[in-house]
């Protein structure tokens, strides 16, 4: 509030107080449209960082926008505070925001709303007349008839046809289907909001509008052309269409993280994770790419996440061994075999990171994987680094959790370890080399071309249920991680054969452990494929690389 309305509160009851601002926001309800931001410090007591103010007050005069920001910038929370400005402002306004899952757009409500701006504000929590938590919607009731609702998209919008909004708050909009937002959502916006049969004046009612808000992401996606073709409007002159890109650097600006905090990350995620969730920039693929985008995007359906076992399957696993300490992964990929007419479906169902653990720990954690799976075969590098733990894997082992002695692994192509009849000889040892590495990258290829691989989706609605556990997330972000990195495998020729490197400022080190550990278990699918079908092993001949067609 200003200094002379906060001198004329003192001595005011809280119901006072409340009535007092009710009677400031009717005064200056122009004043506050047009600067929302200050009513949020003036009425709600809610500071704002100055990009935020900057977003919230292009909302109320923009009918298109879109935020491209940092993680941790609080585009989710900021969105939030905006919906919540607009409902006060225009009384009976219809609020709808929508994400990937109906889970995460619950969250801005639950969250961000309830969850942190009714707690800030005493008058925010004086407004809102009710919170229904509905079977497909959970809405905030204001006492002026507005409404803010999250609602589930499904996967084909069937649920919420039909449904009219003034404004539109689309969260995480580089993971929506694009079909449903441009056939179902959009058209929410359709009808002019205040309309009456016969009204001409319309100068008091809010313009229809809609707000993405993402981080970015690869410039295939959908996200990065509807910022080209906002881009393209503005510079022709469009006053209503507004990108508000912002990096990592606004965040230190304003406090909200070091400079070390940053760096951490830099060091621990890819540079194009990195670049995309930090530094909001649109990564490209070169036309060397290796792997289809829309190929493996179409083998990367899976709903059902299987944290342990189905009987009467077959499981292997490719590990990639790292350094115990540097920015590599030890990264293990569980694969289920599902026979069908002439091959296996490969199934990835299971994968964790090891970083920073020595070989004991290693050791350890992948054990751990083995009773979960009756993995028959851990198709790994045995030469280098992966040494170390293949000599680890072959002694003796006391299990921490059992207090029992758990078998040694064996490597079936280490002829001392023929000598041996007391283990399991279920380590495929690999000597890599660059005609090695090119079979890997072919048996990847085939395995996403010939739709044998199969992955975790992306969280999107209807896809999996509201209840995922953490370990079930981590799976889903798992497989959109290793996405991005099979995706920026770069092949070139080198030799009589291709080499598969990461692109120029693409993943930091030369880090392709989660591309590298799948690639394993993909060449030992084929390798029992074989044994079992009793088929030729397939071949890709050699071509251009940049076209994608069937080789």
């Amino acid at each position: 509030m200003t200094e002379n309305a906060l001198e004329s509160t003192i001595g005011l009851t809280s119901r006072e107080l409340y009535e007092r601002k009710k009677s400031l926001i009717s005064q200056k309800i122009n004043y506050y449209r047009q600067r929302p931001d200050i009513m949020n410090e003036e009425l709600l007591d809610i500071k704002q960082n100055l990009y935020q103010r900057v977003a919230i007050r292009a909302l109320f005069d923009k009918s298109y926008n879109i935020w491209v920001w940092s993680r941790g910038l609080g585009k989710s929370w900021t969105a939030g505070l905006a919906a919540v400005d607009f409902a006060m402002l225009y009384p009976g306004m219809r609020i709808g925001i929508a994400a990937p899952s109906f889970r995460q757009s619950k969250m801005i409500i639950e969250n961000k709303i309830v969850g942190d701006l009714m707690q800030r504000s005493k008058f925010l929590d004086q407004e809102v007349k009710d919170v229904k938590n509905k079977i497909d919607t959970l809405e905030v009731e204001f006492y002026n008839g507005s409404k803010i609702i999250s609602f589930p998209v499904g996967t084909d919008g069937a649920k919420i046809r039909g449904l009219r909004l003034e404004l539109i708050i689309i969260d995480e909009y580089a993971q929506m289907n694009p079909t449903i937002v441009n056939r179902v959502i959009k058209p929410m916006l359709a009808v002019k909001a205040g309309y009456e049969v016969g009204k001409t004046d319309y100068s008091n009612d809010v313009k229809n509008r809609m707000l993405f808000t993402s981080s970015a992401y690869f410039k295939f996606n959908h996200l990065y052309g509807t910022v080209k073709d906002y881009g393209k409007l503005i510079g022709e002159g469009s006053k209503d269409h507004f990108i508000y890109p912002l990096d990592y650097q606004v965040g230190i600006d304003v406090g909200l993280y070091s400079a070390d905090f940053i760096e951490s990350e830099r060091n621990t995620q890819t540079s194009i994770d990195f670049d995309m969730e930090y530094g909001a920039i649109f990564i490209d693929l070169s036309e060397n790419n290796w792997i289809s985008p829309v190929e493996l995007d179409n083998c990367s359906k899976e709903n059902k996440i299987e944290l342990y076992a189905e009987e009467n399957f077959k499981y292997i696993a490719g590990l990639d061994v790292a350094r115990v300490a540097g920015n590599d992964n030890t990264s293990i990929k569980v694969v289920k075999l599902i026979p069908a007419k002439d091959h296996y479906i490969r199934k990835e169902v299971y994968s964790k990171c090891l970083n920073g653990k020595t070989f004991g720990q290693q050791n350890y954690e992948i054990r751990k994987i083995l009773d979960r799976y009756p993995i028959e075969r851990i198709y790994m590098d045995t030469t280098g680094i992966g040494v170390g733990l293949a000599d680890e894997f072959a002694k003796p082992y006391m299990n921490p959790d059992t207090g029992e002695i758990d078998p040694p692994l064996y490597d079936i192509n280490n002829k001392e370890h023929m000598e041996h009849n007391d283990g399991m000889f279920m380590i495929y040892g690999q000597k890599f080399s660059l005609n090695f590495n090119y079979r890997l990258g072919v048996s990847m290829k085939k395995s996403v071309q010939k739709g044998f691989l199969r992955m975790y989706a992306n969280e999107t609605e209807n896809v999996y249920g509201d209840n995922l556990s953490m370990e079930e997330i981590e799976q889903i972000d798992e497989a959109r991680k290793t996405r991005n990195e099979i995706i920026s495998i770069e092949a070139k020729p080198k030799g009589n054969v291709l080499a598969f490197n990461v692109p120029k400022g693409g993943l930091s080190e030369g880090r392709k452990d989660r591309w590298t550990a799948l690639s394993l278990a993909m060449l030992g699918a084929d390798e029992m494929e074989d044994e079992f079908f009793n088929e030729e092993e397939f071949e890709l001949p050699y071509v251009k690389i940049s076209e994608r067609g069937v080789y």
